[in-house]
C-alpha cells in the first residue's frame, strides 16, 4: 500500500514536533499551510518559523490551504464565495483567498532563499513540481490522473458547494486533494473562535502551549484505531491519504499529564501524541507501506 501522510493548518504549534518524528522515521509528508497561521507563527517566533518552513520545503511537500481558512465560517464561505474582507460587505473570493495563501507561502520562502526562488512554480518545496491544494473544512478532491487529460480525465469527488472552487483551482494548476482516513481530534480552539462571532481571531501558538489549553485540539484515538481504519480502506484501494492536524501533536509536560485523571483507562494519553505518531508510522513500515507525498500520487 501507498501511504500519504498529510498535516493541515500549519505552520503553528506542533509543526516542529511533527517534523522531528518524521525526520527520526525518515518519512516525507505533505503539509497544507494556512496563510494567517503562518503570519501568527512568524510574529511569535520568526526564527523558529523560518527554520520550520525550510525543513518542510527541503524534505517534504507544500500544499496551499488558503489564507483565511474561511475565518472558521465554512458554510458561508462556500455558499457565498469567500470571506468578508471589510465591514461594508466586500468579500474576498475563494479563488482570491487561495491566491493570497500562495503569495504568503512564496513571500516566506523568498525570505529564506532570496528573490530568485520559485521562478518555475511559486509556493512549492525545493523538490516539488506540482501545485497542491486542500479546501478548508471540506473533503473534496479534483486532481489530475495523468499528463494526457483526454485519456486520463481528472478524478473528481466534491462535497456540496465546492466543485466550482476546486475546478477553479484545478484550472490554475492545482491538484486538489481530500482524504480517505482521518486521525480524529477535538476542535476546541475552532469552537472558541466561532463563539466570538468576529471570525477573525487566530489562536496564537503561545496560547496553544499554555497549560490550561493542553487538552484542547487533541487526538481522540490512539494509533491502533487509525491503523484499523487504514486496513478497511486498503481492502478496497491501495492508496491511503491520512488527514492529521499539526497542533494535535504539540509537546507538553508529560509529568503533568501523568497526574491528570482525564487519561483514559486504556492508557491512551492524547498529550503523548508524538509517540502515537511514531508508533503508527512504525506499524505501517512493518507492514510494508510505501510513503509518498501527494505530488507523487500519480
Amino acid at each position: 500500500m501507498e501511504v500519504f501522510l498529510t498535516f493541515d493548518d500549519g505552520i503553528h504549534a506542533g509543526t516542529a514536533e511533527v517534523l522531528t518524528v518524521l525526520e527520526k522515521m525518515k518519512i516525507s509528508a505533505t503539509f497544507f499551510l494556512v496563510g494567517k497561521e503562518m503570519d501568527s507563527m512568524y510574529k511569535w517566533d520568526p526564527k523558529k518559523f523560518l527554520d520550520t518552513l525550510k525543513k518542510i520545503a527541503e524534505g517534504h511537500s507544500i500544499g496551499n490551504h488558503s489564507y483565511s481558512h474561511t475565518d472558521e465560517k465554512y458554510k458561508d464561505y462556500y455558499e457565498n464565495d469567500g470571506v468578508l474582507s471589510s465591514s461594508d460587505g466586500t468579500r474576498m473570493s475563494v479563488e482570491e483567498d487561495f491566491d493570497q495563501g500562495s503569495s504568503s507561502i512564496q513571500d516566506y520562502l523568498q525570505l529564506i532563499y532570496g528573490d530568485g526562488y520559485g521562478k518555475k512554480i511559486a509556493g512549492v518545496g525545493t523538490k516539488q513540481e506540482k501545485l497542491l491544494a486542500r479546501l478548508p473544512g471540506r473533503n473534496t478532491s479534483y486532481f489530475s490522473t495523468g499528463k494526457n487529460t483526454v485519456l486520463n480525465p481528472p478524478y473528481i469527488k466534491c462535497e456540496p458547494n465546492t466543485k466550482k472552487y476546486s475546478e477553479q483551482l484545478f484550472l490554475k494548476g492545482y491538484n486538489v486533494f481530500g482524504w480517505n482516513v482521518e486521525w480524529n481530534m477535538s476542535f476546541d480552539f475552532h469552537l472558541n473562535a466561532a463563539e466570538q462571532m468576529a471570525g477573525k481571531k487566530t489562536i496564537s501558538p503561545a496560547e496553544m502551549y499554555l497549560k490550561e489549553n493542553r487538552y484542547k485540539d487533541r487526538l481522540l484515538n490512539d494509533w491502533s484505531v487509525v491503523m484499523d481504519n487504514i486496513h478497511r480502506i486498503v481492502e478496497k484501494q491501495q492508496k491511503v491519504v491520512l488527514l492529521m492536524h499539526d497542533r494535535a501533536f504539540r509537546s507538553t509536560d508529560l509529568k503533568e499529564s501523568q497526574k491528570d485523571l482525564s487519561i483514559s483507562n486504556t492508557g491512551f494519553d492524547p498529550l503523548n501524541a508524538e509517540t502515537e505518531l511514531e508508533m503508527l508510522i512504525g506499524a505501517l513500515i512493518a507492514q510494508g507501506a510505501i510513503f509518498k507525498t501527494l505530488d507523487h500520487f500519480f
